[in-house]
């Protein structure tokens, strides 16, 4: 498949920040996701606890970060389809290599539990 994808730099970018590689983890999973639905998996995973005791500012504040900052770094490495009218992320053709490469990394950071959403 040819991309424009530096594996050997973007590589490295992409495991740089852990919502970053969270989001693919969920994308592999479920495909397509909402934004509001990746921040939302996103707060649980990285508070350890059930949507319903997080502030909606904290769940906020993780959407904009991703809206501005991490959906845009996937979107120009070709790893996600954002579909910014929709407000969907999808996972299609090279993101699935990307997410295997994360998975070597997760598997050291990680003890294997499933970390989603509990309301």
């Amino acid at each position: 498949m040819s991309n424009d994808f530096d594996t050997v730099t973007s590589r490295s970018e992409l495991h740089a920040h852990p919502y970053r590689r969270r989001l693919l983890i969920c994308l592999d999973r479920h495909m397509t996701l909402s934004v509001a639905d990746i921040a939302d998996e996103l707060a649980v995973w990285a508070r350890a606890c059930s949507l319903s005791e997080i502030p909606a500012e904290d769940v906020t504040d993780i959407y904009m970060e991703l809206y501005h900052t991490h959906l845009p770094k996937l979107k120009r490495a070709n790893v996600i389809v954002y579909d910014q009218e929709r407000d969907l992320v999808s996972l299609p053709g090279y993101g699935a290599d990307a997410v295997a490469d994360l998975r070597i990394v997760d598997e050291q950071d990680t003890d294997g539990s499933d970390d989603t959403v509990r309301s």
